[in-house]
C-alpha cells in the first residue's frame, strides 16, 4: 500500500490527529509517523504483541532467573527526590529491584507486571507479597484500597498501544497532587542506542517536547524532565550485546533453561546460586574486555552531544 493511502487510514496513537503525518522510516511491515501536532513518533501497525510475546523474548525472561538488585539511571533519579515517602504503585515492576530499593527508604510499595515469572520473582527473592501479574486496567478494576500518592513506570509508555488510555488509569488511583514518576528512551540519542528501540516491542518514540505536551494535554504539571546519560556498564552491557556475547559459553543460558524444569526446593536453591556465581563471572569477563571500548564511545558520543539515551519525568496530577 502507497505511504498516502496508508496516512489517510490511520490517525496519531496518542492523541488522536488525523493524517498527514511525517513520515520517519519503515521496518518490515511498520512505518514510523510523527505527528504534526503533538510532535509523538508512532508505528503502525501500533499493537502491543501481548503477555506470551514478552514472556517469550530472552531479553527479558533471562531477568527471571537472576536476582538482580542493581538500579538503573532512572530509578536512581527518583530516589533522590525530595517526596515524602508514602504508598507507591510501580506499574512494569519487572522483577522488583526498584521497589525493594523504595521499600528500603521507607514506601508502602506495591507493584503489577503482567509477566507472571517476573512478578513471581519478585515475590520469592525479595518477599514483595503486594506484587501482582497483571495490567493497570484490572488491578483498578479489583483494587478496593485507598489511592497512591505515587505511580511509578520507568520504561513502560514505549510499550503501549494505548498510551493516553494508560495516563487517564495512572489519574484515577492518584491522590490529588499525587506523583507521576516515568522515563522512556531518548530518539535523539545515537542510534546505536536504538537497536531495541523498534517494534513490536517499543511502539512510541519520544523526545522533550512531545512528552511535554503529552503529559501536559493529560493533566499532570511537569515538574522535572531531564536527558538521562547511561551508565557506564550500560555502555559495556551494549558492546556485549553488539558482539552476540564474545567469548561467551553460555552457561548462564544453559542453567537458566535447566531451572525452568520442575524441581524441588533444594536442587533450585542450588541452580539459582550457580547461575547467580555465572552471571557475576560474566559480568566481570565483560568489563575486562569491554571496558576501553566503551570509554572510547562514550567520549565520541559526549563530543556529539548525543550521549543521552533517556528521558526521566517526574510530574504532578493536577487538581
Amino acid at each position: 500500500m502507497k505511504t498516502d493511502t496508508l496516512q489517510k487510514l490511520i490517525k496519531c496513537g496518542v492523541c488522536g490527529r488525523p493524517a498527514p503525518f511525517v513520515f520517519k522510516e519503515k521496518v518490515e511491515i511498520y512505518t514510523l509517523w510523527e505527528c504534526p501536532l503533538c510532535f509523538i513518533q508512532f508505528w503502525e501497525p501500533m499493537k502491543n504483541p501481548g503477555q506470551e510475546w514478552y514472556e517469550a523474548d530472552p531479553c527479558l525472561s533471562f531477568r527471571n532467573v537472576v536476582k538482580r538488585i542493581s538500579l538503573d539511571k532512572n530509578h536512581k533519579e527518583f530516589l533522590k527526590e525530595n517526596i515524602q515517602p508514602a504508598r507507591l504503585l510501580d506499574v512494569g515492576m519487572g522483577t522488583g529491584n526498584f521497589m525493594l530499593a523504595a521499600q528500603k527508604r521507607g514506601y508502602d510499595v506495591w507493584g503489577i507486571d503482567f509477566n507472571k515469572e517476573s512478578v513471581k520473582v519478585a515475590r520469592n527473592n525479595f518477599g514483595l507479597k503486594n506484587s501482582y501479574p497483571e495490567t493497570l486496567e484490572t488491578f483498578i478494576g479489583r483494587y478496593k484500597g485507598p489511592p497512591f500518592e505515587v505511580v511509578t513506570c520507568f520504561e513502560v509508555i514505549e510499550h503501549l498501544d494505548n498510551p493516553g488510555e494508560f495516563l487517564e488509569s495512572a489519574k484515577t488511583i492518584l491522590t490529588p497532587n499525587g506523583y507521576l514518576a516515568l522515563s522512556v528512551p531518548n530518539r535523539d540519542s545515537h542510534r546505536l542506542f536504538k537497536d531495541m528501540d523498534h517494534p513490536p516491542k517499543h511502539l512510541t518514540r519520544w523526545d522533550e517536547r512531545s512528552m511535554g505536551n503529552f503529559l501536559e494535554n493529560y493533566g499532570f504539571q511537569i515538574i522535572r524532565l531531564k536527558k538521562l546519560r547511561p551508565d557506564f556498564s550500560y555502555l559495556v552491557m551494549k558492546f556485549h550485546r553488539w558482539t552476540q556475547g564474545f567469548l561467551s559459553f553460555g552457561l548462564v543460558n544453559k542453567l537458566a533453561s535447566v531451572s525452568a524444569v520442575p524441581v524441588g526446593p533444594e536442587v533450585e536453591k542450588k541452580l539459582m546460586a550457580k547461575i547467580d556465581l555465572l552471571r557475576r563471572l560474566a559480568q566481570i569477563k565483560d568489563w575486562l574486555i569491554f571496558t576501553l571500548p566503551a570509554a572510547i564511545l562514550y567520549f565520541y558520543l559526549f563530543l556529539r552531544r548525543q550521549h543521552y539515551a533517556g528521558l526521566y519525568v517526574l510530574a504532578r496530577k493536577r487538581v
